[in-house]
């Protein structure tokens, strides 16, 4: 996860620590490590004198929701003899791995700054920070120094930039220096700066005189924001327009997400990010523009971690307070539209006609600017009653338009959104799914993915509380809430989603203990996810560890379970022998969603692969732990009786070392990899010594598609449908497990014919179009036709 926010705590209310600042210092002692030329950070704290024996303290919130307190020491009183008028400046370096500061680095770091003087502060400096007096350092007081130094500031200006950074100021030099020496430290994206100055009658003269690598345009008169935005980007050389206030800073990595979104469609028109007020509140995380044509920035004042704020989405407009767009776009449109001059409503009305012209605006979480608002307006005041004058302007010219925008009584939640007449759904599941966590999760990535490519606009709940961004795995566009069962309750009473997913037996037993079962009662139109029949793998460990269940318990458990079906539109489960169960148990509109897959066998030969490979995701009471148990301490020595000395690869998730001392020396480990792809090349059998398991096995039609044949017990075969001998090898006993994987070691016609037939069986049963059919039909049968926007 990345750095979002750094704050210090101890000197009364948490304040922001600016970072992301060059070190070029830094980078040449750590020039392993690839963030270090932009890992300094520095804050001005203003210390009372009453301070002696707390504690200062820096905080840094990830991206993922966590905060990680990075450095703790503890305040004393000053030297003697040094003046009131001293202040304190604390920097550091970031240092990989874990996004951690290193310690050292911040104890070799400290500096201390006075008016008067300027102590030394070698390397080494003491373990206490000495605090001196009251400091008055503010971004005016940085602009003094700077101007009153020798030194300048340098931007980049290649031959051939990426972005056109067009900033637009009137007077406050003060937060155009912080504006521009932050793109001074930008390097991740080729840039070219202009600034159009609106006749400031500041320092800004002063200032822009001192910058090497800008390229100015000194207005006579102020023109305003609007015209003055035209006329810098006449002068642009980019593929990309980058519309920056000279009152915002950009966070690290910003510019590169805002291209990296730009890119990723054709059809993207803008893209703005979160602006955050300097005091940490959000100030927007994209804007709503209302069916009478005032407009509201979408979170304002909330807290800019909040999961409603932290995935990508398309929206009616972002600020052009930090708005990237194609130039050759901007020009095609005629830039922006005069009539708004001397600003406000410009943006609004610039991303209105993109949407007319069948180009997306899009929020990017993840690009962040802190924004000083109505920094460079002549008050708040004069910037609201502007906004005021130009909104009959924008009416008159989208009326038409307006009348599919929602009406302000309506609420946030449709209107955060653009289009606003897509459905919502609501899915609730364990965690974000991470397909290398099995266990059922890779089907589960392919639904939320079905749901998106269907035009849902999806909302993930997850019980386990899992943190994590939905970025983890591949779902930026997917909003994620992990509040735990605990928070379930609320979640619905407070959003009232009109259509729902719940996926697994123990989530339906949450949601029901949250809110009951008469969900029709509640507007509610709910779609279980059953997958399997999970009483039947229950059963089968009890089985298996000769701890069997009565029959009118087994019952019970299945009766039980087919229970939560209750008051559900749809059902969904992997197999057709779990869809029979369900109905045969007179439960309505089940139908069977396998899994989508695309065959991508790897490419060594027969004679280049040696290995026998088990993969799967571990845990208490997992199929997979007995799995592995039972190959390496029943199977392991049939096979080298029989004379094979094949390695086994092991690899999957949440592996216990309790594992891993099993099996002899030929045994090897991988734990959580990315990327299975070298073991599958390197494979000749896989195995599924499965002996009790629900629904279907997901990780033979995994290495199936690989191009591995398998080797499976009855269940497994059972469980798929492949015919044994056909698509697979099927065996139950130890020598039977030794003797099928000998004879695919020993014969390349058996290994060609059963890897041949299992793709193709992967092509029939997996087809990724009709996977996605089967969510659409389950979807179509819940609605009955009503509106599903939120």
């Amino acid at each position: 996860a990345s750095i979002v926010r750094l704050h210090a705590t101890g000197l009364g209310p948490p304040r922001p620590v600016r970072y992301g600042l060059r070190r070029d210092d830094v980078a040449e002692v750590y020039g392993d490590e690839p963030n270090a030329r932009l890992s300094g950070f520095r804050a001005y704290l203003e210390i009372d004198r009453d301070t002696a024996g707390r504690h200062l303290e820096v905080w840094a919130t990830l991206e993922d929701g966590r905060s990680v307190r990075l450095f703790k020491r503890r305040l004393t009183r000053g030297r003697s003899g040094v003046g009131s008028r001293i202040w304190t400046a604390a920097r550091a370096s970031v240092r990989r791995p874990g996004l951690l500061f290193s310690r050292r680095s911040w104890a070799n770091a400290i500096a201390f700054v006075s008016r008067d003087a300027l102590p030394s502060a070698a390397p080494g400096a003491p373990a206490s920070i000495d605090v001196y007096a009251p400091p008055v350092m503010d971004p005016r007081a940085s602009l003094a120094g700077f101007l009153s130094s020798g030194s300048r500031l340098a931007l980049p200006a290649p031959a051939a930039p990426a972005v056109s950074i067009v900033v637009v100021v009137w007077n406050r030099a003060d937060l155009t220096l912080q504006c521009l020496r932050v793109l001074a430290a930008q390097t991740d994206v080729a840039t070219e700066v202009i600034v159009v100055d609106n006749a400031s009658t500041d320092e800004t003269p002063a200032l822009l005189a001192k910058i090497d690598g800008v390229r100015v345009i000194g207005n006579a008169s102020n023109l305003g924001f609007t015209v003055s935005v035209n006329l810098g980007a006449k002068l642009a050389r980019g593929e990309f327009l980058l519309l920056l206030n000279n009152d915002a800073e950009m966070a690290p990595g910003c510019l590169h997400h805002l291209v990296q979104t730009a890119r990723a469609s054709s059809g993207t028109g803008a893209v703005g990010g979160k602006l955050v007020f300097p005091d940490g509140r959000l100030q927007e995380a994209g804007s709503i523009i209302w069916s009478d044509g005032s407009c509201d920035a979408y979170g304002r004042g909330d807290d800019p971690q909040a999961p409603e704020f932290n995935f990508e989405r398309t929206v009616d407009f972002c600020s052009a307070a930090l708005l990237l767009t194609p130039r050759a776009v901007f020009d095609s449109l005629g830039g922006f539209d005069e009539r708004y001059k001397p600003a406000y409503y410009e943006d609004a009305d610039y991303c209105t006609r993109l949407w007319k012209h069948g180009l997306r605006v899009v929020y990017q979480p993840k690009a962040i600017a802190i924004h000083h608002e109505f920094g460079s307006a002549a008050s708040a005041g004069a910037g609201i009653e502007l906004q005021r004058q130009r909104r009959p302007i924008f009416v008159s010219l989208h009326a038409e338009w307006l009348t599919s925008q929602p009406f302000r009584d309506s609420g946030t939640l449709a209107a955060r959104w653009h289009p606003h007449q897509q459905p919502a759904v609501t899915v609730i599941d364990d965690a974000v799914p991470d397909p290398r966590m099995g266990a059922g999760f890779p089907r589960a990535a392919e639904l939320l993915h079905a749901l998106e490519a269907t035009g849902y606009r999806v909302t993930l709940y997850t019980t386990s509380g899992d943190p994590r961004a939905s970025s983890l795995a591949g779902f930026p566009r997917v909003e994620v809430i992990a509040s735990g069962p605990s928070g379930l309750g609320a979640l619905l009473a407070a959003r009232r989603p009109r259509l729902l997913i719940v996926s697994r037996p123990h989530n339906m037993e949450y949601v029901k203990a949250a809110i009951g079962s008469d969900f029709s009662a509640l507007g509610i139109r709910c779609v279980y996810d059953a997958e399997a029949i999970y009483a039947v793998r229950e059963i089968g460990r009890r089985t298996a560890i000769r701890q069997p269940m009565r029959e009118p318990d087994q019952r019970a458990l299945i009766d039980g379970e087919l229970a939560l079906a209750r008051g559900c539109a749809s059902v969904l489960t992997v197999s057709e022998a779990d869809r029979q169960v369900f109905a045969g148990a007179g439960v309505a509109n089940v139908r069977v969603l396998g899994h989508a897959l695309e065959p991508r066998p790897t490419a060594n030969p027969f004679e280049q692969r040696d290995a026998i490979l088990f993969v799967g995701a571990f845990g208490p009471d997992s199929p997979n732990d007995d799995a592995v148990a039972f190959f390496c301490r029943e199977v392991l020595p049939a096979l080298r009786g029989a004379g094979c000395g094949a390695p086994l690869v092991v690899a999957g998730a949440h592996m216990p070392e309790s594992i891993t001392m099993l099996g002899d020396a030929s045994v090897s480990w991988h734990r959580d990899l990315d990327d299975l792809t070298p073991l599958y090349d390197r494979a000749r059998v896989f195995v599924a010594p499965t002996r009790y398991a629900a629904g279907i096995a997901l990780k033979v039609l995994e290495a199936a598609a690989r191009g591995v044949p398998v080797v499976a017990t009855p269940l497994v075969a059972r469980q798929l449908g492949w015919q044994a001998g056909i698509e697979l090898l099927v065996a139950g006993e130890p020598a039977d497990f030794a003797r099928a994987i000998t004879s695919l070691f020993a014969d390349r016609g058996l290994w060609t014919g059963l890897r041949d037939a299992a793709l193709a069986r992967i092509t029939r049963d997996c087809d990724r179009a009709a996977f996605r059919s089967v969510v659409q039909e389950a979807l179509r049968t819940a609605q009955d036709g009503g509106d599903l926007t939120p």
